[in-house]
């Protein structure tokens, strides 16, 4: 067990290990059936509750969201599953089992599994007669007294009906002798697992500087990634303290290519590489990041959330840090507040964690309940759900970057004109990357050439300068 969870305790898809065997499928019909892959660990879809060690992060998400739900009436039905049967004739607080299932499907968490040889278990059921079982039986499987593992890197994963979802060889089916082919076509992988883990990179860069600034991109964001690493180039240690997360090998080996010193970070998320504001694609991408997010918080990382739509105008690094509060935002409209879910500094306290955390679940059953490829406007907006969540966090501590100094993309749309001197301009309330590359080059705020590269006059303008450009523009704009 120490062994299996030293080499798999950062993935992010692993719900916890099981030291069970793996009988049941519990798709309808439900068969007793034994998964065969060479006696090999792979990951199930349905939790193994004899000998189960859940992995620390999901469990802690898991009693967050029990303790934010009324157990009683919850709806946590799973439509063509046996568990879900059983459930409903039970007393609802005797099966943990069923809220853990649902749980785990909500966030497409596996639970580990090993069916060893020669129908040997590393924890067997007694099965002896009490509140769940009516007869005597006794042990289900002889325990193994001597067990030697090899743990890949790459695991199979199974569905609640047995086959499998992502293989990395061929695999079966057992019913007593005979083997059913597996001859399902394999989907597209959600996670990557590599030896250097987003958790080890991002303590390493905390140990470094304190903090980890984080930009999570795909292929349709590298232009826009480009012109802001030129844009900030010149402030001392920007870049070193940024991690940028590319979901694509595409993003990954550009931004590679564009600047090797840079830290860059694959973690494989399959989305459309023009994401636009209100699709079902896009809210589905950005529940990826608040999931990623919410991983690295719960490993005691001071995240820095940015994105490369904007311009920095002077380095904001000092004022953001030196803001006391569990969180740090600015405002994405004025004079009313709402927060800015693409600037925030995000300290690991409980609050910040509690708020996150309570973000994925409602964001995750918000996508849940809206049809694929539907058009949600404002419906998905994670960043109106946490304005909400941030005022209901009882112990939550808020603080609000100055607005003279930390402007959204009304800022384009009031020509310039107020604030007089922002040090940080996002380039949002705008749809679609072409119209923000338009709109930035429009203003003089974007940093490559036509083909890709940094420009060479911008290195006066940062810093102090850059407030007579921007005084510059707005002249430029009225004619």
């Amino acid at each position: 067990l120490k062994q299996a969870w030293q080499i798999y305790k950062d993935r992010t898809d692993l719900a916890g290990i099981s030291l069970q065997r793996q009988t049941l499928v519990p798709q309808k019909p439900r068969k007793q059936m034994e998964i065969i892959n060479q006696n090999k660990p792979f990951l199930y879809m349905l939790v193994g509750s004899i000998g189960f060690s859940p992995h620390w992060r999901q469990w802690r998400s898991f009693i967050a969201w029990i303790a934010s739900v009324d157990v009683e009436s919850v709806d946590i039905k799973t439509p063509g599953l046996v568990t879900s049967d059983w459930f409903d004739k039970l007393d609802k607080k005797q099966m943990w089992t069923q809220y853990f299932i649902w749980f785990c499907h909500q966030h497409e968490l596996y639970t580990l599994y090993v069916n060893l040889p020669g129908r040997k278990t590393l924890a067997a059921h007694m099965r002896e007669k009490g509140e769940h079982y009516n007869g005597q039986d006794g042990r289900d499987f002889d325990l193994a007294t001597l067990v030697n593992f090899e743990f890949p890197e790459h695991l199979s994963k199974y569905g609640w009906d047995g086959m499998v979802k992502y293989k990395t060889s061929q695999q079966s089916l057992h019913h007593g002798r005979l083997g059913v082919l597996n001859k399902s076509n394999t989907p597209r992988l959600l996670h990557s697992t590599t030896n250097e883990t987003i958790n080890s990179i991002t303590k390493k860069m905390q140990l470094d500087h304190g903090f980890v600034n984080i930009q999570i991109l795909n292929k349709g964001y590298v232009e826009l990634t480009k012109s802001w690493i030129c844009n900030v180039r010149f402030f001392p240690e920007v870049l070193s303290r940024t991690l940028f997360v590319t979901t694509d090998v595409i993003s990954y080996r550009e931004l590679k290519l564009f600047d090797s010193n840079l830290c860059v970070f694959f973690e494989f998320y399959d989305s459309p590489a023009d994401l636009r504001y209100g699709q079902h694609a896009y809210y589905k991408f950005m529940l990826f990041r608040t999931k990623l997010i919410l991983q690295i918080l719960q490993n005691g990382i001071v995240v820095w959330l940015t994105e490369s739509d904007a311009v920095w105008l002077k380095d904001p690094t000092q004022i953001v840090l030196n803001t006391t509060g569990d969180m740090v935002t600015m405002s994405d409209t004025h004079p009313h507040r709402t927060t800015q879910g693409g600037f925030q500094l995000l300290r690991s306290t409980p609050a910040t964690i509690s708020v996150w955390t309570k973000l994925v679940l409602q964001f995750v059953l918000k996508m849940k309940s809206t049809a694929i490829g539907a058009e949600m406007g404002d419906g998905g907006s994670e960043q109106i759900m946490m304005n909400n969540l941030v005022r209901k966090e009882p112990f939550l501590k808020l603080n609000w970057l100055d607005p003279a100094l930390f402007v959204s993309g009304q800022y384009y749309t009031r020509g310039g004109k107020s604030p007089s001197n922002p040090i940080v301009i996002l380039n949002n309330w705008i749809i679609g990357n072409a119209a923000k590359k338009k709109r930035a080059k429009i203003w003089r705020h974007w940093f490559t050439d036509e083909i890709g590269n940094c420009l060479s006059n911008t290195s006066p303008l940062l810093g102090t300068g850059m407030s007579n450009m921007v005084q510059e523009n707005n002249g430029n704009r009225s004619k």
